[in-house]
């Protein structure tokens, strides 16, 4: 029987470092951020690559949904009981939709040594990125069945 001993990795032991542009090449990718030069990563120090979806956390919800009864209690003693709960009601669903829909996604990568590179992905631009990442796994694989036939 083998045995594989793992030493897992500290919270200390990991670094994280953001990026604003991704750039395929032959050997790896171009990371860069703001105004620092750019990074290049092999393929072969590519640990893993995935997008992660993020949703608001539930207090932040609760707190999004009770804004209307709190705009209810604050309106009623100026404006009409009428005029209060259809505004509020209005106010509500226009809320409820939002924070209900309220999510943003983050393009992670991680380096064999523990390195974690992460970039905020926006909705509208989420296909993009995952086609970017679908060339970047195919490269990958690509690099690796190349070196491993070589050897």
């Amino acid at each position: 029987m083998i045995e594989i001993n793992c030493i897992p990795l500290s919270k200390n032991s990991i670094r994280k470092a953001k990026f604003d542009q991704l750039t395929l090449s032959e050997n790896g990718l171009l990371l860069k951020h703001q105004n620092k030069a750019e990074q290049e990563i092999p393929f072969a120090q590519i640990n893993k690559l995935y997008i992660k979806k993020y949703n608001l956390h539930p207090a932040m919800e609760l707190f999004g949904i009770s804004i209307p009864f709190l705009f209810i209690i604050a309106t009623i003693q100026y404006l009409d009981l009428y005029l209060a709960t259809a505004g509020s009601m209005i106010l509500a669903l226009f809320i409820i939709k939002t924070v209900m829909n309220f999510k943003w996604y983050r393009f992670f990568i991680v380096l064999k040594d523990g390195t974690v590179f992460s970039k905020r992905v926006h909705i509208n631009k989420k296909s993009e990125n995952i086609s970017v990442l679908e060339k970047v796994y195919a490269q990958y694989l690509h690099s690796n069945f190349s070196t491993a036939s070589a050897a």
